[in-house]
């Protein structure tokens, strides 16, 4: 893969992963080292590509967590599918934003069983 399809792809799993609803953007920076992938003519933030998975770093403004991760990972999955691509998926939850809307600690809402 060259490194501008390596580019194309990275944009289309960011795409991808900021259309699902809770997703407020991606987090590139929220570590010392960067989480990028880099290509010829530019870079995309929160999402790294490495040979045997595809990372995407995200932040979100709604709860349970483990929804919105899930169906990040499903999306991500769909569009390295429909690329001939079958690499293992990882979804961080980097940061919360807007945290007043969260529930106060110890409520219900918001938690699965």
């Amino acid at each position: 893969m060259s490194g501008t399809e390596r580019l194309q792809l990275a944009r289309a799993v960011a795409c991808a992963a900021v259309a699902v609803p809770g997703v407020t953007r991606l987090v590139g920076d929220a570590t010392p080292v960067e989480v990028a992938t880099m290509g010829p003519n530019g870079k995309v933030a929160g999402v790294r590509l490495s040979p045997r998975s595809v990372e995407v770093h995200i932040a979100v403004d709604v709860l349970p967590l483990h929804e919105v991760s899930a169906a990040v990972a499903k999306a991500v999955r769909q569009v390295l599918k429909a690329a001939g691509d079958d690499r293992d998926v990882t979804v961080v939850i980097e940061a919360l934003d807007d945290i007043s809307t969260l529930p106060p600690p110890g409520s219900a809402r918001g938690m699965s069983r």
